[in-house]
Protein backbone atom coordinates (compact mmCIF):
# COMPACT_ATOMS: atom_id res chain seq x y z
CA UNK A 1 0.00 0.00 0.00
CA UNK A 2 1.46 3.35 -1.00
CA UNK A 3 1.49 6.13 1.58
CA UNK A 4 -1.03 8.93 1.04
CA UNK A 5 0.16 12.03 -0.78
CA UNK A 6 0.50 15.38 0.94
CA UNK A 7 -2.69 16.55 -0.82
CA UNK A 8 -4.58 13.52 0.46
CA UNK A 9 -3.31 14.00 4.01
CA UNK A 10 -4.27 17.68 3.89
CA UNK A 11 -7.73 16.88 2.49
CA UNK A 12 -8.37 14.34 5.24
CA UNK A 13 -7.06 16.58 8.02
CA UNK A 14 -10.47 18.18 8.60
CA UNK A 15 -13.28 16.25 10.27
CA UNK A 16 -15.83 17.93 7.97
CA UNK A 17 -14.08 16.64 4.84
CA UNK A 18 -13.83 13.14 6.28
CA UNK A 19 -17.55 13.27 7.16
CA UNK A 20 -18.41 14.36 3.61
CA UNK A 21 -16.29 11.59 2.12
CA UNK A 22 -17.95 9.02 4.39
CA UNK A 23 -21.41 10.35 3.51
CA UNK A 24 -20.72 10.11 -0.23
CA UNK A 25 -19.45 6.57 0.25
CA UNK A 26 -22.46 5.54 2.35
CA UNK A 27 -25.03 6.99 -0.06
CA UNK A 28 -23.32 5.39 -3.04
CA UNK A 29 -24.53 7.94 -5.59
CA UNK A 30 -23.45 11.41 -6.67
CA UNK A 31 -24.71 14.30 -4.52
CA UNK A 32 -24.66 18.04 -4.95
CA UNK A 33 -23.14 20.27 -2.27
CA UNK A 34 -26.52 21.05 -0.68
CA UNK A 35 -27.45 17.37 -0.28
CA UNK A 36 -24.01 16.38 0.98
CA UNK A 37 -23.95 19.32 3.39
CA UNK A 38 -27.36 18.42 4.79
CA UNK A 39 -26.16 14.88 5.53
CA UNK A 40 -23.28 16.13 7.69
CA UNK A 41 -24.74 19.37 9.06
CA UNK A 42 -22.89 21.90 6.88
CA UNK A 43 -24.15 24.84 4.86
CA UNK A 44 -24.06 24.19 1.11
CA UNK A 45 -21.31 26.77 0.55
CA UNK A 46 -19.11 25.28 3.27
CA UNK A 47 -19.74 21.79 1.92
CA UNK A 48 -18.85 22.96 -1.60
CA UNK A 49 -15.47 24.30 -0.44
CA UNK A 50 -14.69 21.03 1.33
CA UNK A 51 -15.89 18.92 -1.62
CA UNK A 52 -13.67 20.92 -3.98
CA UNK A 53 -10.67 20.22 -1.73
CA UNK A 54 -11.51 16.52 -1.79
CA UNK A 55 -11.82 16.68 -5.58
CA UNK A 56 -8.48 18.47 -5.92
CA UNK A 57 -6.89 15.66 -3.88
CA UNK A 58 -8.46 13.05 -6.17
CA UNK A 59 -10.70 11.57 -3.47
CA UNK A 60 -13.98 12.56 -5.12
CA UNK A 61 -15.00 13.18 -8.71
CA UNK A 62 -16.77 16.33 -9.80
CA UNK A 63 -19.22 16.09 -12.72
CA UNK A 64 -22.06 18.00 -14.25
CA UNK A 65 -25.59 16.71 -13.90
CA UNK A 66 -27.16 15.17 -17.01
CA UNK A 67 -30.10 17.44 -17.55
CA UNK A 68 -32.92 17.44 -20.09
CA UNK A 69 -34.82 20.45 -18.73
CA UNK A 70 -33.77 24.11 -18.94
CA UNK A 71 -31.46 25.58 -16.36
CA UNK A 72 -27.94 25.26 -15.16
CA UNK A 73 -26.94 21.68 -14.35
CA UNK A 74 -25.93 20.97 -10.77
CA UNK A 75 -22.35 20.00 -9.95
CA UNK A 76 -22.40 16.50 -8.47
CA UNK A 77 -19.72 14.86 -6.36
CA UNK A 78 -19.06 11.13 -5.96
CA UNK A 79 -16.27 9.10 -4.44
CA UNK A 80 -13.69 7.88 -6.91
CA UNK A 81 -13.68 4.17 -7.68
CA UNK A 82 -10.38 3.78 -5.81
CA UNK A 83 -11.74 5.38 -2.63
CA UNK A 84 -14.96 3.35 -2.83
CA UNK A 85 -12.96 0.13 -3.22
CA UNK A 86 -10.69 0.99 -0.27
CA UNK A 87 -13.69 1.82 1.96
CA UNK A 88 -15.44 -1.41 0.95
CA UNK A 89 -12.30 -3.44 1.72
CA UNK A 90 -11.97 -1.75 5.11
CA UNK A 91 -15.62 -2.46 5.97
CA UNK A 92 -15.61 -6.05 4.71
Amino acid sequence: MTPPSAATRKALAADSRVALLEALTAVGRPLDAAEAGRLVGLHRNTARVHLEQLADAGLVERRGEDRSRPGRPRVLYATTTEVAAERAAADG
